[in-house]
């Protein structure tokens, strides 16, 4: 079982919390979908994928400079460092030499990489290259009535969490839960937010930093909303 885990955004998904580090493995490198895209590919009945095996670069337990952390009343302020793994894209496009669906019911792939999604449910796919299998996950969900945010414009306050949460419909009114890609788009160099997602959540957890504008996409296979956070 994979385990939950937290994804931090800034523009599309560009890192993990420790807890989200890949397993120790003898190679010092993964092989995904996308580099530095954790979080599973998520299509919508209907929709089609190209699929493409990057290969990232793994460093592993690599320790950060000590940080101060404030003591509590008569304890002096003690220094702390945490332990992460820095993950760095060395190759976008592996060249695969077979891809193979073992769930057709759920997603099929042809021999060019080309996915589609036929029912719902989770479907496994392999792809062989010459460094490696690289075998994952595909979610299907069913064919949506509607996708997007509930508004249009959210207006906050520098600092004060925002919850994000993009809803999502069959075509039967029912709600579907999925794991919805975001990408956290700031229209100024100076502007500053972090945007906190749940791995496998449609729900998501903004702080913005400085006043300003930003926008949030959201995604599912061809679906996209957007969604504007004023800052005054």
């Amino acid at each position: 079982m994979t385990p939950r885990c937290c994804v931090v955004l800034a523009g599309w998904l560009l890192g993990a919390a420790a807890s989200c580090a890949p397993p120790p493995s003898p190679q010092p490198f993964v092989l995904r979908f996308s580099c530095g895209h954790v979080a599973p590919v998520v299509l919508e009945v209907g929709d089609t994928i190209r699929l493409h095996v990057a290969r990232i670069k793994v460093d592993r337990d690599v320790e950060t400079h000590p940080a101060f952390v404030g003591g509590s009343a008569g304890r002096a302020p003690y220094a702390v460092s945490a332990h992460y793994n820095v993950e760095t894209c060395q190759d976008s496009v592996v060249s695969v030499t077979a891809w193979q669906s073992f769930r057709q019911a759920v997603v099929t792939i042809d021999e060019a990489g080309l996915a589609e999604a036929r029912g719902p449910g989770t479907g496994s796919i392999s792809a062989r290259t010459p460094v490696g299998v690289l075998r994952d996950s595909i979610i299907v969900v069913p064919s949506l009535q509607h996708f997007g945010w509930p508004r249009d414009t959210v207006v906050g306050r520098v600092g004060v969490p925002i919850t994000l949460a993009v809803e999502m419909r069959d075509v039967r009114g029912r709600p579907v839960s999925a794991h919805v890609a975001l990408q956290l788009l700031g229209p100024v160099p100076d502007w500053h937010g972090s945007l906190i997602q749940r791995v496998g959540e449609s729900v998501a957890v903004y702080t913005p930093e400085t006043p300003g504008m930003a926008r949030v996409v959201a995604a599912i296979g061809h679906r996209a909303d957007t969604l504007v956070i004023v800052i005054p």
